[in-house]
């Protein structure tokens, strides 16, 4: 019974954000089927519900993509109002065409990445942030008291999978 109200929840997340972020989706290009083949169509799944949550004094993450496999994009749905005291994620402005498996960076690609501008928007409940898997970003520190959860809807296109985030073997298995 509990499985199947924790599921009918994340379920109702997915429909009331459905009628923003589908047609966002499909304008972006995302969603249509890369050069080198696949199925996409311009359509998206959801293939992953969830909530992250920093706790009172959690520090600041360090910059990171969650992936680099074109056609995932991630929704964040602030459960309480996201400001600077509580930590708002920062993303780092052109870094979704970075090389993110460049083995070797010269100081020009160094310099451009340490200076990218950071845009650390503050979020109002329930609000939502769309981005690319490929963008750079860093959930802020926690300075204020209070618990800052962020839901999360994640699309990603036709035939596209998240498995480095959310691999076929569980840490439970």
């Amino acid at each position: 019974a509990a499985a199947a109200a924790a599921a009918a929840a994340w379920d109702a997340l997915r429909v009331a954000t459905d009628p923003f972020v589908t047609p966002i989706l499909a304008a972006s290009g995302l969603m249509s089927p890369d050069p080198d083949g696949g199925d996409g169509a311009g359509r998206s799944v959801v293939t992953a519900v969830g909530c992250v949550t920093s706790r009172p004094g959690a520090p600041a993450q360090r910059f990171h993509a969650d992936g680099v496999k074109r056609g995932i994009v991630n929704v964040f749905v602030p459960l309480v109002h996201v400001t600077k005291l509580n930590g708002p994620t920062a993303f780092k402005r052109g870094s979704h065409a970075w090389d993110h498996d460049a083995a070797y960076l010269d100081a020009r690609q160094r310099k451009l990445r340490e200076d990218a501008e950071e845009i650390a928007p503050e979020l109002a409940r329930g609000s939502l942030l769309m981005y690319d898997y490929a963008v750079v970003h860093a959930g802020g520190g926690n300075g204020g008291d209070a618990d800052r959860p962020l839901a999360y809807v994640m699309h990603s296109r036709a035939g596209v999978e998240d498995t480095w985030n959310f691999p076929d073997e569980s840490v439970w298995d």
